[in-house]
């Protein structure tokens, strides 16, 4: 892990079961998980808490994940922010349009927590160079 002391996570899950098993899958130093219900909700906690890496599902009501990291990429402060999308929309199609919205990383649920923090860890170092 970079040499940060705390990374903050932000999770966007409107399923609180899978909210659940992603913030266990971070749970404990170095992170500090925040959650949020939906697209909207994340974004308004994004731009309170500034996270280091940001976690959403496609699917939400109010906001989805393609629009919430669209709107990330187009805030000045979280423009940089990885983000990793994790969903049960696991074809091509929906990869793709993950990817062009500006997602850094794609994983279809179910997912192996293991490869998923490893792939976070790996984005924090990547983003802190």
């Amino acid at each position: 892990m970079p040499s940060q002391e705390t990374w903050r996570i932000l999770i966007v899950e409107d399923q609180e079961a899978l909210r659940d098993i992603l913030a266990l899958t971070f749970a404990g130093a170095p992170f500090e998980v925040h959650l949020a219900r939906d697209g909207q909700a994340g974004l308004e906690m994004a731009r309170q808490v500034r996270p280091h890496l940001v976690l959403t599902d496609l699917r939400m009501p109010r906001m989805d994940g393609l629009a919430l990291t669209r709107a990330l990429r187009r805030d000045p402060n979280l423009a940089r922010v990885p983000v990793i999308v994790v969903t049960a929309m696991a074809d091509p199609a929906s990869e793709l349009l993950a990817y062009g919205a500006g997602a850094n990383a794609f994983f279809a649920k179910p997912f192996s927590p293991i490869a998923l923090r490893e792939k976070a860890e790996n984005l924090l170092r990547e983003w802190t160079e």
